[in-house]
């Protein structure tokens, strides 16, 4: 009796110690998987979009250097006034990050791509412009 009663507690403890570590593992996975979620929720509660007062008049911070100016309106549309060119009007779509803006004319062809950071905007789109970054212009009124 008790050289069957052995191997049966041994049985017992396996199982038991296996169906803890599978129960272990998917409360890691549990765990991960909610942290994943909060960190998603955190990126998207804290971005350019919905944290940053953009809107406004963005210029490069020496006239030599200020190929164009453009000017981010509440209603997601824009300004783009080059230096020796016509003005180009349009809308502004913002990517699924919330940091990015991508400047469409009224063709729906793009413009310019911008990454959205506190008081400047820096062009992120290939080409000669590219890094390039434009200040956000603050206006002050007098004191009297």
């Amino acid at each position: 009796m008790k050289r069957l009663l052995l191997p049966v507690v041994c049985l017992v403890l396996t199982l038991s110690a296996c169906e803890d570590s599978e129960e272990g593992a998917r409360e890691q996975q549990a765990i991960a998987s909610k942290a994943a979620m909060m960190q998603n929720r955190a990126a998207q509660q804290y971005s350019a979009r919905n944290s940053l007062q953009y809107w406004g008049r963005y210029q490069a911070s020496s006239v030599r250097d200020d190929p164009y100016v453009v000017h981010l309106d509440r209603d997601t549309t824009f300004r783009f006034v080059p230096r020796d060119g016509a003005t180009i009007t349009g809308i502004y779509q913002w990517d699924l990050s919330g940091s990015n803006v991508t400047l469409k004319d009224d063709r729906d062809r793009i413009i310019a791509r911008f990454f959205v950071g506190e008081n400047y905007i820096r062009r992120i789109d290939k080409g000669p412009w590219e890094g390039r970054i434009l200040r956000k212009v603050m206006f002050h009124r007098p004191q009297p």
